[in-house]
């Protein structure tokens, strides 16, 4: 009987050890699991935040387009306000020539 217990001990002890060794081996995954989880965080917040920016620098380049077309209407006008005065120049010219003729 004693050599029952002993082997039994010894048994327990082996199991004890297995069972030890497989924790060791779980915490070390968690820790690897939450090192990755961490990892996986700090990439999603680097997402959002470029995400946001592409948003911003869109935006930006909505509000530039805007203001190009604004811009450009203005232009426009007044070249044809200019044309229009320089073709009014060009008559006075005209009509002054003949009459000095």
């Amino acid at each position: 009987e004693l050599a029952n217990t002993k082997e039994d001990l010894s048994e327990q002890q082996t199991m004890r050890e297995k069972l030890e060794t497989e924790n060791e081996a779980k915490d070390r995954l968690i820790k690897e699991m939450d090192e990755k989880l961490q990892a996986l965080t700090t990439v999603k917040i680097q997402n959002n935040s470029l995400r946001a920016e592409i948003e911003r620098i869109n935006e930006l380049r909505e509000q530039s387009k805007a203001r190009f077309e604004i811009e450009k209407d203005c232009l426009q006008k007044e070249l044809s306000v200019t044309q229009k005065r320089v073709n009014d120049l060009k008559e006075l010219l005209e009509l002054k020539e003949n009459v000095n003729k």
